[in-house]
């Protein structure tokens, strides 16, 4: 590749025609490192999507290794081909950052399934400063196996108030989802949930371990929530009984969709604004 055409296309993020051998991964990623004071700073922020990033050139983050004081790490990794190996080599990366408070983590759609899911469950777990994490894995099937790792992540994550998984399309099932929903119990200080949740396999039975939990939860101010595309059907019943019984919610943003039934989600909707007085911010989409 024309080194010149290189540097104005990624710049450009111009990503029609662009193939990157290690050579120009290595590029990249000295590029989001150029201003960044790798060895002290305490946050660093990387954009590295959509640049067929494998486990072989993965490895180049490695040069982030040495900061002892990080305390925020914000990656990006959306749309590369890292598979389970190279989820497996990257987690090794972060837990390197033994002071990590906040971690936003993107790998969607990198072609790995529970084994990735693993790898990162693992990781995570040794991350116990973590007060903000957000777990972005959309379009990798990790099953049911891969979200029971997913939920591991919460047993040792007692000190996070921000907490996001985007999980769409992942092939979950409803016990996948059932048991992210019983150690999500386990987080006593959490006051941020955002769960996006489209296109997996949970069914009535799966969201209600999730509704019991959100009915009586103590702590969480602002949820975000999509079922869209699965198959809780009147499961939207008890998901609204248990949003009206909570009484701590002040934001709340529910995202639910039915081509077969609109009359019961327009009831479902004016039932909870009727008496969710109390909310700030309102939005549902269907």
């Amino acid at each position: 590749m024309n080194f010149f055409k290189f540097i104005l296309n990624y710049f450009r993020n111009d990503r029609s025609d662009l193939y990157y051998d290690s050579k120009s991964v290595n590029m990249i990623i000295k590029l989001n490192v150029e201003n960044q004071d790798l060895k002290k700073s305490q946050k660093l922020v990387f954009d590295l999507e959509y640049k067929d990033i494998n486990a072989e050139s993965i490895n180049d983050l490695n040069i982030i290794c040495n900061n002892n004081e990080l305390k925020c790490l914000k990656l990006k990794l959306d749309h590369n081909i890292l598979e389970d190996k190279g989820v497996q080599r990257l987690m090794k990366i972060i837990t390197c950052f033994k002071k990590l408070q906040v971690l936003h983590l993107h790998l969607g759609n990198n072609y790995f399934g529970e084994k990735g899911a693993s790898h990162i469950s693992v990781g995570l777990q040794n991350l116990t400063e973590l007060t903000e994490l957000k777990l972005v894995i959309f379009k990798n099937v990790i099953h049911q196996a891969g979200a029971f790792h997913i939920s591991e992540i919460l047993l040792s994550a007692n000190k996070l108030q921000v907490l996001s998984l985007n999980l769409v399309e992942c092939n979950i099932n409803s016990g996948g989802w059932e048991q992210i929903s019983k150690n999500l119990r386990l987080l006593t200080q959490l006051k941020h949930l955002n769960i996006i949740l489209t296109g997996n396999k949970i069914n009535e039975q799966g969201n209600a371990e999730f509704c019991d939990y959100i009915s009586n939860n103590k702590t969480i101010i602002s949820l975000e929530l999509s079922l869209v595309l699965n198959n809780i059907g009147q499961g939207i019943i008890t998901l609204q009984n248990a949003l009206m019984k909570n009484q701590t919610l002040r934001i709340l943003s529910l995202v639910l969709y039915s081509t077969t039934d609109k009359q019961r989600l327009s009831q479902t909707r004016k039932k909870i604004q009727k008496h969710c007085k109390r909310l700030v911010i309102y939005n549902y989409i269907f």
